[in-house]
């Protein structure tokens, strides 16, 4: 064993403190990215980029620690209006504005999907509304609703599919400079306006 000198032992352990405190700073900016991603989760905000399939997160859970827990009602029954709008850079980002036409419990209540986009087409499957439990409840009834971004920077036709109760609906979004025109042949069950933008 090599013999160490008390100025390199002395190194060592500042080293080794060093490490330490830069391994709580990193532990400290996950956990507070930990909590920018749960509140953004509460939103359900969701903004999806060309090749990556991102799903929103469900927060629909029971948690017999004490925290958040909810419960997710299915949306048998119910309609969903997407309203289209443009972002402020109005040349490639579309907001994509959902709403159920029931209301359900809790002014808080989300409604929660799934979504993906590739170079070609967006997916947005509605799976139910999360309905917090009553310690987490804003009381009241209102319209659950939920936004998603579509990410279109080239002109061209990008397929648009919505998944609802078990229901495929099937259309198109057209992009020209920065018009778009949405192909949707739906007035029940999944229905868009306005069909240009």
């Amino acid at each position: 064993m090599p013999v160490q000198r008390p100025c390199i032992k002395y190194l060592i352990e500042k080293l080794k403190d060093v490490k330490m405190k830069k391994a709580l700073l990193i532990l400290n900016a996950l956990t507070i990215a930990l909590a920018m991603v749960t509140l953004h989760a509460c939103n359900k905000d969701v903004v999806i980029a060309p090749k990556d399939d991102v799903r929103a997160l469900n927060v629909s859970t029971k948690d017999t620690t004490g925290g958040y827990s909810s419960t997710t009602v299915a949306l048998t029954g119910d309609q969903i209006r997407i309203t289209p709008s443009l972002g402020n850079d109005t040349t490639t980002f579309i907001t994509l504005t959902a709403e159920t036409v029931n209301s359900y419990d809790c002014l808080n209540n989300i409604l929660v999907n799934t979504s993906s986009f590739d170079a070609t087409s967006l997916s947005i499957h509605y799976t139910g509304v999360d309905i917090p439990s009553s310690s987490y409840c804003t009381a009241g009834q209102k319209k659950a609703t939920a936004t998603n971004v579509l990410y279109a920077p080239v002109n061209g036709t990008y397929g648009f599919t919505v998944k609802l109760n078990g229901t495929t609906y099937t259309g198109s979004i057209v992009k020209n400079g920065s018009n778009y025109t949405f192909n949707w042949p739906y007035i029940s069950g999944v229905i868009v306006a306005p069909l240009s933008l």
